[in-house]
């Protein structure tokens, strides 16, 4: 680590004091301003910890493990009718070894604090649900301080709930400077946007059928790689077989149109042709799974088309009252930052477990595995070949709740790239973390 002299030291400590002075503030100003009896039956009803859940499913809008979830269970009744307010505020500091996923020999090393205040709204009704959450964070890089940037979240879900009609519209906005994918070492400067409405219709008891639209906005705001901002659209529908309450099983068939608006590289038509199950299969599994054929039609003559198998999951399952354990796995296409490659397919492979510990206290522990081989062959340097990236990472955490609403963690994370390129694009990062939240509810 490189040295810093006592006057630059002075500097990072003075800036790292008003700005957390100043985040403090605007927090104890919002929950101030915030109506006590919007949230005040919230310090009333206590915590149920669950394992993790997918999307809820079609069948009276219940999500497969939450009885009270967005407008399953008694809502409707008691509290459930009124708007809650749920403000919170989280702060992270983090050592990154290599900011910029660098290869060896040429890594920069930073702090970063990070300021996160937040507010969820939400209403459960007996017909209709409403939840949004937004994050408001400030990201402060003490040695690079021109990566120090502001990022905006926000997510949102209204649902109604009939005797034979169902209907949910989801949607999410992002305005973030993060990696961008698995390929690119340096974080970009992103505006996300996306929206999923969905119909469903229960036809017999057992039977639903659905009409559904995903459309994803994904822009590239730095001048280098905004050629490759682009508007998906898939259209298509779902019919669902209600197994039992908490488990649906499904057949899905979606035609894609995706849409580079500034340069057409990658403009192409698809489909997809998938089926699954998603839900609570036994009291102790929770599964999210699916699987299908998928194919891309590019405009581009140059560019391969792609039609292949793949395959996206998740599996829960709860080996005893103090420990889950998780897996998850892909076999997807994705489109290259780099034009003169197309497209790879990647597979990936994780796996976590945590483990519940008395006082309040939690232990986690994760890895994955990712393996991108491209389909064209890449030069660089005297080498032409195939590339074929191997992506390894890890961590674990440890938090600590010393009372409701307040918790603390500390965690440890890697991450490796390793590629038949020699060190070219590999790189080898730790990272360091540390932080405090607050959340009423």
């Amino acid at each position: 680590m490189k040295a810093i002299d006592r006057e630059d030291e002075a500097k990072i400590l003075g800036s790292a004091v008003g700005a957390l002075r100043r985040v403090m503030c605007l927090v104890v100003g919002s929950i101030f301003v915030v109506s006590q009896s919007a949230f005040a039956d919230v310090f009333l009803v206590p915590k149920q910890k669950k394992l993790s859940e997918p999307s809820p499913t079609v069948q009276s809008g219940v999500s497969p493990l939450s009885p009270g979830s967005l407008l399953g269970g008694t809502a409707g009744s008691g509290s459930d009718r009124v708007w809650r307010i749920k403000p919170g505020f989280k702060f992270d500091s983090s050592f990154d070894t290599n900011i910029n996923r660098e290869r060896p020999g040429r890594r920069d090393e930073d702090i970063i604090l990070t300021y996160a205040p937040s507010i969820k709204v939400m209403r459960h009704g007996t017909r209709v649900g409403v939840e949004g959450n937004y994050t408001f964070a400030f990201q402060q890089f003490l040695r690079d301080s021109d990566q120090s940037h502001f990022d905006h979240t926000f997510d949102g879900r209204i649902k109604y709930t009939g005797n034979r009609l169902n209907a949910t519209l989801g949607g999410n906005s992002a305005f973030v400077e993060t990696y961008a994918s698995s390929e690119q070492s340096e974080r970009r400067s992103l505006w996300i946007n996306g929206v999923s409405p969905e119909i469903a219709y229960r036809l017999t008891p057992k039977l639903s059928a659905s009409a559904l639209y995903r459309n994803h906005y994904f822009d590239y705001r730095d001048v280098t790689f905004s050629d490759l901002s682009y508007w998906s659209h898939d259209t298509g529908g779902r019919i669902y077989y209600h197994a039992t309450p908490k488990l649906d099983f499904y057949t899905e068939g979606v035609w894609t149109v995706i849409d580079y608006w500034r340069s057409g590289v990658y403009d192409a038509d698809g489909f997809s042709a998938t089926g699954g199950a998603v839900g609570r299969m036994t009291p102790k599994l929770v599964v999210d799974l699916g699987a299908g054929f998928k194919g891309h039609f590019y405009d581009n003559s140059t560019i391969n088309s792609y039609k292949d198998w793949i395959v996206l999951g998740s599996l829960g399952y709860r080996l005893s009252p103090k420990i889950d354990l998780s897996l998850y796995g892909k076999r997807d296409k994705n489109e290259s930052v780099y034009r003169n490659v197309g497209w790879f397919r990647s597979h990936e492979l994780g796996l976590g477990i945590t483990y519940r510990m008395p006082y309040r206290t939690t232990f986690g522990i994760s890895g994955s595995i990712q393996n991108n081989r491209y389909s064209r062959e890449t030069t660089e340097g005297p080498d032409t070949k195939k590339r074929s990236d191997f992506i390894y990472a890890g961590g674990s955490s440890l938090s600590w709740s010393p009372i409701e609403y307040v918790s603390l963690a500390v965690g440890y994370g890697i991450r490796k790239r390793t590629t038949n390129f020699d060190d070219l694009f590999g790189y080898l990062a730790h990272s360091f973390d540390g932080s405090v939240s607050c959340s009423f509810g």
